[in-house]
């Protein structure tokens, strides 16, 4: 029998997976979908839809079936990516308002460099040292601006949700916007059509 126990523990370790596990089923809370996995078989849903489901044997490792959902939700995002229009206007207007952040803090910094080594002031190499840090301030704000104005429900313009990155806040991808998953048609997530025994 398959140590259910242990997958749970290894999907927990996952930060932006939910994870529940209750009578037996895990349920695995993405932020585009849902996976539900029992001891012989896993659904993945969009929308509250069977997607496609999946079926394994005793050979199979927690490991495994925890890949069979960062693959899925790897699949969500693509396609969430591709296939939306609010998500790449909303691309398309960060790269514009940030593409010349790090060319102008580049240049503060070589002039900073400069002025050091014309006055030896220390207090040079400190703004020298300071520019990365100003960088990452200055992006964060311009992009929290521009999704603020643009990451908008394309028919209430309400703003929809952000997730911390590593550095810069990035778009958290709603299910609910219609033109979502208008194109997402017979596609399968990579490795998922693999699997032993899809139904």
């Amino acid at each position: 029998m398959f140590d259910m126990e242990k997958l749970y523990q290894r999907l927990q370790k996952n930060s932006q997976y939910a994870v529940t596990y209750q009578n037996g089923q895990i349920t695995v809370t993405l932020s585009r979908g849902e996976v539900r996995i029992r001891e012989k078989w896993a659904q993945m849903l969009i929308q509250g839809r069977v997607y496609e489901e999946c079926e394994w044997d005793e050979l199979d490792s927690a490991d495994d079936l925890a890949a069979i959902v960062d693959e899925f939700n790897a699949f969500l995002e693509r396609m969430g990516r591709d296939h939306n229009e609010t998500y790449q206007t909303a691309n398309r207007a960060a790269t514009r308002w940030c593409g010349w952040v790090p060319f102008f803090m580049f240049a503060m910094a070589m002039g900073c460099l400069a002025m050091m080594g014309r006055t030896e002031d220390i207090r040079w190499l400190v703004a020298f040292l300071a520019c990365p840090l100003l960088t990452i301030v200055l992006l964060g704000v311009l992009r929290w601006g521009v999704f603020r104005r643009y990451w908008a429900c394309p028919q209430c313009r309400q703003p929809l949700p952000l997730v911390k990155g590593k550095l810069l806040p990035q778009m958290g991808i709603c299910c609910l916007l219609p033109p979502l998953w208008s194109e997402i048609g017979t596609d399968s997530p990579r490795g998922t059509a693999s699997r032993r025994g899809v139904r």
